[in-house]
């Protein structure tokens, strides 16, 4: 489950503020199966993933990638020549991005008192040919 008011707060933005994007993926009965949360900085340097999310029950249909390939048609629409997201580290998903292209750049140890207990794994995609 997702954190509704960060979703609601993101599509809010989103009306307002071009840099905010929130991408949905729907079913035929337009049940909500997945989605996908990021920001364009405003020197428009590169665009950040805040989430992605997808139902468990639509694994391996491809809907991450589509989601994935909206946010990078979208980027590249504003000349923006890097995607950047962080996820926990050791999780299936990892592969999936480097399949898409985002190559591994670090990962980044927990924080000792912050309430993010797990190693956290850097990925970036360039955008060439923009």
């Amino acid at each position: 489950m997702f954190d509704a008011l960060s979703f609601n707060d993101f599509a809010s933005c989103q009306q307002t503020d071009d840099r905010y994007m929130l991408i949905i993926a729907e079913d035929p009965a337009h049940n909500i199966i997945g989605f996908l949360r990021a920001l364009r900085l405003r020197n428009n340097s590169q665009t950040t993933i805040h989430a992605i999310c997808r139902d468990f029950n639509e694994r391996g249909r491809g809907i991450g990638a589509l989601l994935m390939n909206e946010v990078e048609r979208r980027s590249r629409v504003h000349n923006i020549p890097r995607i950047f997201l962080k996820s926990p580290k050791n999780i299936r998903a990892h592969e999936s991005f480097e399949s898409m292209g985002f190559a591994w750049i670090r990962d980044e140890p927990p924080i000792a008192g912050h309430k993010r207990q797990r190693t956290v794994s850097h990925f970036e995609k360039i955008l060439t040919q923009l």
